[in-house]
């Protein structure tokens, strides 16, 4: 269990890590107060901080994910091109697909059909 939850820990942060507000600041910057994080990049960090709780981490684990999702939620926010950080954050979710069913750690949905 706990190589499993290392794993989707790794894969987690290995999505948001190659694009931070760093590697976007040279598209401008903004004298107003940082706007809220986009949808899809609080949705993603949601997503994996519930991930990591469903596999039941230990606590040395947990505040180490928690303390790098606090970094990127920050770091997002700071980002001065919005769009950009929604669209990576989009694609950070859809790439954590695959590590989410590996790990196990979301219920699948099942349809109910009615007649």
């Amino acid at each position: 269990m706990k190589s499993t939850t290392l794993v989707v820990l790794g894969l987690a942060f290995a999505a948001i890590q190659p694009v931070s507000a760093r590697d976007v600041r040279a598209a401008g910057t903004s004298a107003a107060s940082p706007p809220a994080l986009s949808v899809e990049c609080e949705a993603f960090l949601n997503r994996v901080d519930r991930c990591m709780q469903t596999l039941g981490t230990d606590p040395s684990i947990s505040n180490a994910y928690r303390q790098n999702l606090d970094v990127a939620r920050s770091e997002w926010k700071s980002a001065p091109d919005q769009a950009l950080i929604g669209n990576v954050c989009h694609l950070a979710n859809d790439a954590f697909d695959r590590t989410a069913a590996n790990a196990k750690c979301e219920q699948e949905e099942v349809a109910v059909v009615t007649h």
